[in-house]
């Protein structure tokens, strides 16, 4: 079970990675609205 949620914990940091990668170059304005909801 904990192996488990090390895995989800690391898909979520990757696809928040490649979601501030990628939002800016479109909207720099919805990248900060997301950072600041998901913290």
């Amino acid at each position: 079970v904990f192996d488990e949620l090390i895995g989800r914990f690391v898909l979520v940091l990757v696809l928040v990675l490649v979601l501030e990668n990628l939002e800016p170059l479109s909207n720099p304005r919805t990248r900060t609205s997301t950072r600041t909801s998901t913290i």
